[in-house]
C-alpha cells in the first residue's frame, strides 16, 4: 500500500512542479538514465532477496516468518518497478496532459518524480534486507 500512496503523492508532486515550474523541462535522456538506475536497483535488490536464506533457522517459527519478510519485499520491489515500467511507458511518448484547458501537466515531471521516488524506495528496502539478513545471523547464532 506504501508504494502505491508514493507513486500517488509523486504524481501530486509532479503536477504542482508542472504548475509552478512549466518551463523546467528535464531531457528525454535523463530519465531515460534515472529509469536504467532503477532498473539495476531493482535487479539488486530482488537478488539480495533472493539469495536471503533462512533454512539454517532451527526454529521453524521463526524460519517462517523471516521467509514471509523476505517474501513480502520481494512483492513490494516487484509492484513498485511494475508501476514505474507501465508510468515509463505511458509517459514517454512526450506527451502532455492539458489539465482542464488551464496548464500542461508535463510528462518529463511525472516521470522524473515517480523514478526518483522508486529509487528512494529501493535505497529504504536495502536496509530492511540488511534487517533481515541480521535476523537471520541472529536466529543462527541463537541455536548454536
Amino acid at each position: 500500500m506504501k508504494v502505491i500512496l508514493g507513486i500517488i503523492s509523486s504524481c501530486i508532486v509532479s503536477l504542482l512542479t508542472s504548475v509552478l515550474f512549466p518551463t523546467f523541462e528535464v531531457a528525454d535522456r535523463t530519465v531515460s538514465t534515472l529509469y536504467t538506475v532503477t532498473g539495476i536497483m531493482f535487479s539488486v535488490g530482488a537478488s539480495l532477496l533472493v539469495t536471503s536464506n533462512a533454512s539454517n533457522v532451527p526454529n521453524e517459527k521463526h524460519k517462517r516468518a523471516i521467509r514471509y519478510e523476505i517474501f513480502a519485499i520481494l512483492k513490494k520491489y516487484i509492484l513498485c518497478f511494475a508501476i514505474v515500467t507501465v508510468i515509463y511507458i505511458v509517459f514517454d511518448s512526450g506527451k502532455c496532459i492539458d489539465v482542464f484547458g488551464k496548464f500542461q501537466w508535463l510528462h518529463t515531471h511525472i516521470l522524473l518524480c515517480t523514478i526518483v521516488y522508486s529509487i528512494v524506495y529501493f535505497i529504504l528496502n536495502f536496509v530492511s534486507i540488511q534487517q533481515i539478513n541480521r535476523k537471520i545471523d541472529d536466529k543462527v547464532s541463537e541455536s548454536s
